[in-house]
C-alpha cells in the first residue's frame, strides 16, 4: 500500500501536481514523506511546512538540505553541518507526537 502512495506522489510531482507547481523544497519533501501533504491539509500549508523545515535546517548552517537532512528534520537524526560538525535534531514530527 505504501508503495502505491509513493508512486502516486511521484506521478503528481512529475505531472506538476495536477496544475499546482510546488517549490523545490516542497517537491523534495513530497518525495520523502508524501503522507505529509494530506497532514498539511492544503497546498499552501504544505508549502509552509516545507519552508519551515528548510528554515530550521538553514539555522543549522544548511542552506540546501539533502533528502537525508530533511528526513532528520522531520523524524530526528544526526546531520553534518557545512563546517563538518554533527548536530542531533529531535525532529518536528517526533515533538508533536509527544504532546
Amino acid at each position: 500500500m505504501k508503495a502505491w502512495r509513493y508512486l502516486i506522489a511521484l506521478a503528481l510531482v512529475a505531472s506538476g501536481g495536477a496544475g499546482a507547481q510546488l517549490a523545490p523544497a516542497a517537491q523534495e519533501l513530497l518525495l520523502l514523506a508524501p503522507q505529509l501533504q494530506a497532514f498539511a491539509g492544503s497546498p499552501a500549508n504544505f508549502e509552509s511546512l516545507a519552508g519551515g523545515l528548510r528554515a530550521s535546517s538553514f539555522s543549522q548552517g544548511i542552506q540546501d538540505p539533502t533528502p537525508e537532512q530533511l528526513r532528520a528534520a522531520l523524524i530526528g537524526g544526526a546531520v553534518a553541518t557545512p563546517s563538518g560538525a554533527k548536530v542531533l535534531l529531535r525532529g518536528v514530527l517526533e515533538n508533536g507526537r509527544q504532546s
